[in-house]
């Protein structure tokens, strides 16, 4: 059996720029501005078969700080940032929250000190918080020839 509905490709793509402002050698303070869209492929294949594809822009802006030190040639970063994106198709932006830490070692090249290369890894935390509130009617979502497709459907399961 297929699946009631599914979501296809989503393609999106984004660009952002970042000024920043250096508080203290060990603390940061930026700002965020963005500009991306974003296609979604949604299928629904009960009771009828029907595909959508919706498109829209997105516009990016928010903030966010940054500490970071070290002891020797350890070292570690912690990010923490806000941002409010508004995707042309909602009422309100979607409020996205992200917390990012990374651990690295800086190694020096013996012939070269002014030289190096670091390794690092770290983990990221993202919280996308949104909802959605309205009501949209099938008849208003879905194309005449999906209702005459269903009545046809019906007609034929009762005969």
């Amino acid at each position: 059996m297929d699946e009631f509905w599914r979501f296809g490709d989503n393609t999106s793509y984004s660009v952002n720029f970042r000024p920043d402002i250096r508080v203290f050698p060990f603390f940061n303070v930026f700002a965020i501005f963005g500009a991306g869209s974003s296609t979604t492929k949604i299928i629904l294949n009960e009771p009828v078969s029907f595909e959508s594809t919706v498109a829209q822009r997105i516009q990016t802006s928010g903030f966010g700080l940054m500490g970071a030190f070290g002891i020797g040639t350890v070292w570690t970063s912690i990010d923490a940032n806000r941002t409010w994106n508004k995707p042309e198709l909602l009422d309100e932006p979607v409020l996205v929250r992200g917390l990012s830490i990374r651990f690295g070692k800086t190694f020096s090249f013996h012939q070269h000190p002014k030289r190096n290369i670091a390794f690092w890894a770290g983990a990221r935390r993202v919280k996308i918080e949104a909802s959605t509130i309205g009501q949209i009617r099938p008849g208003d979502a879905l194309p005449p020839d999906v209702w005459e497709r269903k009545d046809e459907l019906v007609a034929n399961y009762d005969a």
